[in-house]
């Protein structure tokens, strides 16, 4: 008889945001997750998240509406599942459901490898042992630009080949020189991006774009809002080097149109955002056909067994959020990380951890 899910337990979790990425004092994360009870008696975990409040809600939707439609179903069926419960949820909008629903499809991943005794990453046909990171995280536009500097020399001291700076919302000379500062600092040992999350004008990231290009960075990211793939494209052809968005898109249907504009060399797809891995997997396949670069948005934890398997992987991205959470946080060693070899995606909770930060 197949494994089936005999229970779902959801809980939230609210924690600080990384002091050094905030824009704000009071940022707060919100991890909204379950445990997959199966028939077999194994245990899977799966998390999305919220940085805007909200968690109750994404909780909410997750009870109420992807629960019911998961329990007694086979563990097996995830991708029927994962299509079903999307189109139910259709009139409720992309978002919010594909929040709900991704730590449940996480969750049965998870369950599936560890009931098979093997590591995510391997079930899914490892490609590579360790992923290549970039360091983020560590580099908000509030921060004095003599911060900024402070941590990006620790981080190429830490072994890190590429950092991701964030810019936008200030004057392009002001933008200009924080980067060029950074760049001084480091010498050309060390590649930048620069990430301005959709706070800028075509003509404005035109401009910004190819005043980078004199400080040797290698790839812009999210300059402009993820709807406009018509911007994208023009910005792409503009400047010489590589565009990278897609961490607000919700499906492979939005990746896909965003593939047949042209619009980026690299896509950022983010675990719980696209609904878990079901989709992330289609996503992967999907940009590598198209001959592009995938990228994983946050969630280094989670996206690393991705990354390993991923087709076209560019690398991940290394960002403070959950690592403090693990029993067993992941290895980071001389700027890769080093893909955990235990059975399911790697990550169990540190109860402490996971109680102190407990709200529901």
């Amino acid at each position: 008889m197949s494994d089936r899910v005999t229970r779902l337990e959801s809980w939230l979790l609210r924690f600080p945001y990384a002091a050094d990425a905030r824009t704000r004092p009071d940022e707060a994360v919100e991890l909204v997750g379950v445990f997959a009870e199966t028939s077999a008696g194994v245990r899977g975990m799966g998390f999305s998240y919220s940085l805007c409040g909200g968690g109750a809600a994404i909780r909410s939707l997750l009870d109420e509406c992807v629960a019911p439609r998961v329990l007694g179903r086979p563990v097996a069926d995830r991708a029927v599942l994962a299509d079903g419960i999307r189109w139910d949820l259709r009139r409720l909008g992309p978002g919010v459901p594909a929040l709900a629903l991704a730590p449940v499809d996480i969750a049965l991943w998870d369950a599936a490898a560890r009931a098979a005794g093997t590591p995510l990453h391997r079930m899914l046909g490892a490609r590579r042992d360790r992923v290549p990171l970039f360091a983020s995280g560590r580099y908000s536009p509030a921060l004095p630009v003599e911060r900024l500097v402070e941590n990006a020399l620790a981080d190429a001291a830490r072994g890190f080949g590429a950092i991701k700076l964030r810019i936008g919302g200030r004057p392009v000379e002001e933008d200009l020189a924080r980067v060029r500062a950074v760049r001084e600092a480091l010498g050309d040992g060390v590649r930048l991006m620069a990430d301005a999350a959709e706070l800028l004008t075509l003509d404005e990231a035109r401009r910004l774009g190819t005043a980078l290009a004199d400080l040797d960075v290698t790839c812009l990211e999210e300059p402009l809002p993820s709807e406009d793939l018509a911007g994208y494209r023009a910005l792409q052809d503009a400047l010489p080097y590589a565009v990278a968005f897609g961490e607000h898109l919700t499906s492979r249907h939005q990746f896909a149109d965003a593939l047949a504009a042209g619009a980026a060399d690299v896509l950022n797809p983010d675990v719980a955002i696209v609904g878990g891995v079901t989709e992330f997997l289609r996503i992967a396949e999907l940009t590598a056909a198209a001959g592009r670069t995938v990228s994983p948005h946050l969630l280094c934890d989670l996206h690393v067994p991705l990354a390993a398997a991923a087709p076209g992987l560019r690398d991940v991205e290394e960002f403070p959020f959950t690592e403090h959470l693990w029993r067993e946080p992941i290895e980071i060693r001389d700027g890769f990380a080093l893909v955990p070899d235990r059975p399911g995606h790697g990550l169990d909770f540190d109860p402490a951890a996971f109680d102190h930060h407990r709200v529901a």
